[in-house]
């Protein structure tokens, strides 16, 4: 396993696993993925969901929340 972000690693079940080029994700790396991932899926799909008429994921793009009481 190598080159993978996550908030934690527990491979004791599989001894054989070799581990290389993990990191911990920490908060800043996983709001630019989500922010990168929200603006693919958005660039796809459209910014707001067809059966809900609401944004994607709660948050833009841009970073910038849903704001309250949005359909």
């Amino acid at each position: 396993m190598k080159n993978n972000m996550a908030c934690s690693f527990n491979l004791k079940a599989d001894p054989g696993v070799i581990q290389a080029a993990n990191i911990p994700v920490d908060e800043a790396r996983f709001n630019q993925r989500l922010k990168e991932q929200a603006a693919e899926i958005n660039r796809r799909f459209g910014d707001v969901h067809p059966a809900a008429g609401r944004p994607r994921f709660g948050v833009h793009p841009d970073g910038d929340q849903a704001p309250a009481g949005a359909p």
